[in-house]
């Protein structure tokens, strides 16, 4: 999903080993988190607000900085 933050609008992705906030244009990779999403089924869309993203019940808190 794309979000807009810190004067950007990254690209969120999520995979079982990570969150990452990419260029959407260049694909440069702004962060990654690692995250281990578990042995579920569901799929989950992130959900985005006050430059908190929940994915799948893990909470970050975005730095405008790195966004």
């Amino acid at each position: 999903m794309i979000i807009k933050a810190g004067g950007r609008r990254p690209l969120i992705i999520w995979t079982v080993q990570s969150v990452s906030s990419l260029d959407p244009a260049t694909g440069k990779l702004f962060w990654r988190e690692g995250f281990v999403a578990g042995n579920s089924a569901a799929v989950a869309t992130p959900v985005f607000s006050d430059n908190r993203l929940l994915v799948s019940g893990f909470m970050l808190k975005l730095d405008e900085r790195r966004i």
